[in-house]
């Protein structure tokens, strides 16, 4: 395989070896990530070895915003050969000598442009680098120097014209260039600056190819950890696809695939055997996260955005960048580029978003999730399932599974609700691109009638995290919703979301009376239920499952309950509210509440003092805090 950049490595080369001061600098230039430091760091070890004579002094000039900073880091790269010489090294570096009021003339039109006394070398680098023709000075980041264009420059100058050193400098041009457009003084601009000082420029193109398999090497150097061995293995047998997808993104950013790579060592941690080696799987896993990194390290995808991208739908989506619908919107642009369907994104868009906004892997679901993929489809793989992958199917197979799923529905025979809201996008897509004669108002019809008689017969399938499973990003089990920006899409949620909300305060008000008998019973036992220390036993405390009990009961019940249990109740019960914003369901008890604190307040009045009674009041009295902040439970309604 030819190296791209073989040109810019032999000028490289060429610039050093002269045997005459060249009188101008070497530009090394390239995008921010293309791998050009990496080329000239690797160019000066060949150098190094096939010329002991020649002496390179390499800074960077990152964050630099004063010339002592440079000179900091000249010392210390020349203290090593100082040290081995015989010398008094007090006496060898003259401090201040060269300071003066030195004039430049930068851009060559016989004016100085500068009084120079910040751009003159402290340091005398001739007093141990005597012969200037080996010695090359590497200055890198020159773009992300703070110091000022015109100063950084002059300086570096002075080491070219005045003392005959070779210098190579390696930056982002086209970042010079912006800060020029952006409102520098023309006389001080790159452009004037450069033809003084530049002779030469050559560009690095980012060659993954030659830098792949050490990029590898380098961070999978963990052999004996065994999801290294893993990652690795499987990043190599994947390397063509890694390349391919990292020249489709077209951003030449190798730091960038580094960061990728870094990632998926991650990643595999938590591929088991049985994911690791179904290639297809990973495959399409590498492509799709490649994709998505590549876009979000340039600043092209917004995390909190990945639903745009991973959505079925995503030109039904109406999100552009501008109001002129013939030019095409950014999340368009990133499909057209890439070999890769976005559509089959293996897992809810909400993990991906978990990982890229906040760096958090949810194994367990994920894994879950990537073994109820395609990839693993079996006999038992319900057809409807089989049917959201259409773009796949041949004619016949399509209208088979069409037909199974809908005799599905006529017998009633799915309620996983998610699979019903899945068919329902999955009809109203079919619907919108003319695969079926069904109508966008039939199918609601049709599912309007389904839930109806599943929910009626108690045969649907509702829990405690329904609601996040079902109305996630955009997705269940693994797969997105096909149609979930059609309006008709839209009204089945809501309807689905309906039900689930009457099924599950059925259930609460079921539950209800067990928790009246726990308070006459095992009083004990009621305080756990409401305090939230465990979220596994505290299953009440963000559910309004005490409107569901009559107020009098309820009263009767905390009366008679020993007073440390009463105290602690009525203090777990209010605590409760202390973050409606998270808890909005509590908001459905405010007007239980109110009657609760009238009746409290009716049982004050005639009785005597004791414990009990502060008790009561003390209850009565976080109760009416409760109800002060009804303007705000009101609004958060």
């Amino acid at each position: 395989m030819s190296d791209i950049n073989l040109n810019v490595k032999e000028l490289i080369k060429y610039y050093c070896v002269m045997q005459v001061p060249p009188e101008y600098a070497l530009l090394v230039k390239g995008p921010w990530g293309c791998g050009k430091s990496h080329l000239v760091k690797d160019s000066i070890e060949q150098l190094k070895e096939s010329d002991t004579e020649l002496k390179f002094l390499y800074v960077s000039l990152y964050g630099v915003n004063n010339i002592g900073d440079i000179e900091d880091k000249f010392f210390e790269q020349l203290n090593p050969i100082l040290a081995s010489k015989p010398l008094v090294f007090a006496g060898r570096i003259a401090k201040g000598v060269l300071k003066g009021a030195l004039k430049l003339d930068l851009d060559g039109d016989g004016k100085a442009d500068a009084t120079a006394n910040l751009s003159v070398p402290d340091i005398n680098l001739a007093d141990y680098l005597t012969d200037t023709k080996n010695c090359i000075l590497v200055f890198d980041d020159l773009e992300r120097c703070a110091l000022n264009l015109q100063v950084i420059l002059g300086y570096i100058n002075y080491f070219v014209e005045k003392d005959g050193y070779k210098v190579v400098l390696i930056a982002d041009e086209d970042k010079l260039l912006t800060h020029q457009d952006e409102g520098e003084n023309t006389h001080n601009c790159y452009t004037n600056i450069k033809e003084k000082l530049i002779g030469k420029t050559v560009q690095v193109e980012a060659d993954i190819n030659a830098v792949f398999d050490s990029l590898v090497n380098e961070i999978f150097i963990g052999d004996v950890i065994v999801h290294n061995i893993i990652a690795k293995e499987a990043v190599k047998r994947n390397k063509a696809v890694i390349i391919k997808i990292f020249n489709q993104s077209e951003h030449e950013n190798l730091r960038s695939l580094r960061k990728v790579i870094l990632d998926l060592a991650q990643w595999f941690n938590i591929f088991d055997e049985m994911l690791i080696n179904n290639e297809r799987l990973v495959t399409q896993f590498l492509s799709l996260f490649m994709a998505l990194s590549m876009e979000i390290h340039a600043g092209v995808l917004k995390p909190k955005k990945l639903n745009k991208l991973l959505n079925f739908n995503y030109v039904l989506d109406g999100y552009a960048d501008n109001d002129n619908s013939d030019i095409p919107n950014k999340f368009e642009l990133i499909n057209d580029k890439y070999d890769l369907d976005f559509n089959d994104i293996l897992f809810s868009e909400s993990y991906w978003v978990q990982f890229f906004d906040k760096g958090y892997i949810d194994s367990d679901n994920i894994v879950n999730s990537l073994k109820n993929t395609q990839y693993f489809m079996e006999e038992s793989t319900p057809d409807w399932k089989l049917l959201w992958y259409f773009i796949n199917l041949e004619d016949d197979e399509f209208e088979r599974l069409q037909e199974s799923v809908q005799l599905s529905l006529n017998n009633r025979e799915i309620n996983d609700l998610g699979a019903i809201k899945h068919i329902a996008g999955i009809f109203l897509y079919h619907s919108s691109i003319e695969l079926s004669q069904k109508t966008a108002s039939d199918v609601v019809t049709e599912i309007s009638d389904y839930l109806g008689d599943i929910f009626s017969s108690k045969c649907a399938n509702v829990y405690e995290k329904i609601f996040q499973e079902l109305n996630g990003f955009g997705g269940y089990s693994g797969l997105a919703y096909q149609g979930r920006e059609i309006a008709e899409f839209v009204q089945i949620s809501d309807l689905i979301n309906s039900h689930i909300d009457s099924a599950l305060n059925e259930q609460l008000a079921t539950s209800s009376a067990d928790v009246l008998l726990a308070m006459k019973d095992n009083p004990e036992e009621v305080i756990p239920l409401f305090d939230g220390d465990d979220r596994e036993v505290s299953i009440y405390f963000n559910k309004p499952i005490l409107q569901h009990i009559a107020v009098d009961e309820f009263l009767d019940a905390f009366l008679k309950m020993p007073n440390p249990i009463k105290r602690e109740l009525g203090h777990v019960l209010t605590k409760r509210y202390d973050d409606l914003d998270k808890h909005r369901e509590l908001v459905k008890e405010c007007e239980w509440f109110e009657q609760l604190t009238k009746a409290i307040g009716a049982k004050l009045t005639p009785m005597a003092g004791g414990v009990s009674v502060y008790i009561l009041k003390n209850t009565y009295e976080k109760l009416n805090e409760i109800l002060s902040k009804r303007a705000q439970v009101t609004e958060i309604a």
